[in-house]
Parts: C-alpha cells; sequence; structure tokens
C-alpha cells in the first residue's frame, strides 16, 4: 500500500483513497478484504452498502453449488479498499474476480481486487463504479464531482513501465487471462510497486 493514503474527500463523499504515486494500466491497486459473507448474512446486515457481492451469475453458480461466499463486507474491517468512493461517470478501477469464473469446471471466484482501467496520476482519487445495486443517495443534482487536484499534473502522470508490456507473460496473466477481459490485453497487470504480477 505503499501508493495509496486515505484523504477526507469532502462532506459528501467522506473519506476516500488516492495514490500518492502513478499507477499503471492494468496495475493490481488494493484487494478487497473484509468479512465473508452469505446471501442470508448480506441481508441481516444493518448498513450492506458497501459489501462488495460477486456479479450475479456466479453467484447463481455458487448457491447451486452450495458455496456460501456471496459478500465480501470491508466496512470494518479490511483492506485500505474499504476507503474508495463510488464513481459512475468516470472509474479509474474496476473490480476484477479471482479465480477466474469456470461454470463447467466449476471454478468459483472467491477474492476480488481492484485494477487501474487506465494510467491514474499521482494524487488522484482511486474509484470503482459500485454497480447497479448501490443506491447513490448522496447524490444530489445528478452527476458527481470527479476530483482531479492541480498537483496531478502531466509530469506527475509520468507511469515507470516496467517487465513486458506487449502481453508475452507466463505466470498469473496467462492463467487469469479471463479475468481481464475489460483491460487492454495488451498491458501485463502490475502490483502497487509496478512489478509485474
Amino acid at each position: 500500500y505503499a501508493k495509496l493514503e486515505a484523504f477526507h474527500a469532502g462532506a459528501e463523499r467522506g473519506w476516500g483513497l488516492r495514490c500518492t504515486r502513478p499507477i499503471c494500466d492494468g496495475q493490481f491497486v488494493v484487494e478487497v478484504l473484509g468479512r465473508c459473507l452469505s446471501e442470508e448474512e448480506h441481508r441481516e446486515l444493518d448498513d450492506p452498502t458497501y459489501a462488495v457481492g460477486f456479479p450475479d451469475n456466479v453467484i447463481v453458480a455458487k448457491l447451486a453449488r452450495g458455496d456460501a461466499l456471496h459478500y465480501i463486507d470491508p466496512k470494518q474491517h479490511g483492506s485500505m479498499m474499504r476507503f474508495v468512493n463510488d464513481s459512475q461517470e468516470a472509474p479509474n478501477c474496476q473490480l476484477v474476480y479471482w479465480p477466474p469464473f469456470d461454470a463447467a469446471r466449476g471454478v468459483m471466484p472467491r477474492r476480488a481486487f481492484l485494477v487501474a482501467q487506465h494510467d491514474i496520476p499521482a494524487h488522484v482519487e482511486i474509484t470503482f463504479d459500485y454497480g447497479k445495486h448501490y443506491r447513490r443517495t448522496w447524490r444530489t443534482n445528478g452527476a458527481a464531482p470527479v476530483d482531479v487536484p492541480p498537483e496531478a499534473d502531466g509530469a506527475a502522470a509520468t507511469c515507470e513501465r516496467t517487465g513486458d508490456p506487449s502481453g508475452g507473460a507466463t505466470d498469473w496473466y496467462d492463467v487469469a487471462s479471463s479475468m481481464w477481459d475489460t483491460v487492454h490485453a495488451s498491458k501485463r497487470p502490475r502490483d502497487v510497486e509496478g512489478n509485474p504480477i
């Protein structure tokens, strides 16, 4: 988490998470950690707002196989991911699941991660789209602001790329290629230090 810091994002948004150094497109940002919940436990939450669910088709398959892990709730316990705010209009990260869902082989995702959708300059808030089930009650007049502070200029946006960005990976990326469908296929995912995963 050397590249991440919690900060107060304003009265409407509360706490947020931003990067202190540039993050490259396709780079691992943070894992979703928290209480692992079944469908029933999720329904019993006083505030289910921040519980991260698996996609609907995966939950249906998990129910059929008796897999009770349907949600991860980072609200009280977990990683810095619990500070990441919603952005439906311009998210800079996306959720990806591990292992990749494979209904034919009975492989069910058990973990979730945020991965950069594009290069993110230093000092920019990390956001992702909370999805269709999230009630955006904090909105007052439509669009939510996307914070890009003045220090996030072109010089700060330089992203150091290491390793082979051509996609010639033979490790995690090859195994998890279906996990990265919406991340540029020519970019190899990287951890928060910029090293290939």
